[in-house]
């Protein structure tokens, strides 16, 4: 079990995750998930549940952005806890099936890692044509991620979103501003890996202090830049914007957390339901299993 500030994550590994898990979440006693060997197990019995279903509800979480910009990280950091060593290039869609819980709903998440897109497609057709398998005009939510240290991948993430605009997509949008750990450090390798554990730190590997330097130091060119991309990101694209690192785990869970949030509300906040109430008391809760 690993929790952070504003969010509790249970990461579930194996074939022991089963359906004890998804039916008890929105139960009341609902008994015991699978155990770790192999069973499912368990039961969902317990009535007299107030969860708005027992079955998991299926989303479709699409990262996009420049080559070299650290998606991959990014997924496999929120994922399994782990930044890959070496830059491998994505060629093409990896799925990543997480099983995902926010405010007591069950989500069977499938984050697609995909490789720089030339462009969005406007229609099926396209779609069907250049990007098929990928699944990008059907997606629950969009993860749109830049370098801090490359202008340029800025500029592809604000294509992608004019191009999300104006084909009428409005499914929730989130801004990643990866990399903060190489602010002012001037050293921008341009592939985001780096080493983690993910053991429940927000900054990990021993490198605290240069990690909070890089981040808060006395460039005041580049702290205005990043101050007016996020109002930019906030206030003209009415889109989330979290900045974070993936080689030090900082900040990567809230990324998630908060487009998890917006696609939760979106498919169920206009629905009153008995467990709403319940739920204005336990904000920012999500887990990954």
């Amino acid at each position: 079990t690993r929790k952070l500030p504003g969010a509790r994550f249970r990461m579930l590994r194996g074939a022991g995750f089963g359906g004890g898990v998804a039916s008890g979440s929105g139960s009341g006693g609902g008994g015991g998930g699978g155990g770790g060997g192999g069973g499912g197990g368990g039961g969902g019995g317990g009535g007299g549940g107030s969860g708005d279903s027992s079955e998991p509800q299926d989303i479709r979480i699409v990262v996009l952005g420049a080559r070299g910009v650290g998606k991959t990280s990014l997924v496999q950091q929120f994922v399994h806890c782990v930044c890959p060593d070496t830059y491998t290039r994505t060629r093409r869609p990896v799925v990543h099936r997480p099983c995902i819980t926010v405010n007591d709903r069950t989500y069977e998440a499938r984050l697609v890692d995909c490789p720089p897109l030339r462009y969005f497609p406007a229609n099926s057709l396209q779609e069907f044509s250049d990007f098929r398998g990928y699944g990008l005009r059907s997606a629950s939510g969009y993860a749109l991620v830049y370098d801090l240290c490359d202008e340029a991948s800025f500029g592809y993430v604000k294509r992608i979103r004019e191009q999300l605009q104006e084909q009428g997509i409005d499914a929730p949008v989130l801004v990643v501003a990866n990399k903060a750990d190489l602010l002012n450090s001037g050293n921008s390798t341009g592939n985001g890996n780096g080493t983690g554990n993910g053991a429940g730190n927000d900054v990990i590997g021993g490198r605290e202090k240069d990690f909070a330097e890089a981040l808060t130091g006395k460039d005041k060119a580049s702290k205005e830049a990043r101050r007016e991309a996020g109002n930019l990101v906030r206030k003209q694209w009415k889109c989330l914007y979290v900045e974070c690192s993936a080689k030090y785990n900082w900040h990567v869970s809230a990324a998630f957390r908060e487009l998890l949030k917006a696609i939760d509300h979106k498919d169920f906040g206009h629905k009153p339901t008995s467990a709403r109430v319940q739920e204005a008391f336990r904000r920012n809760q999500c887990s990954v299993m």
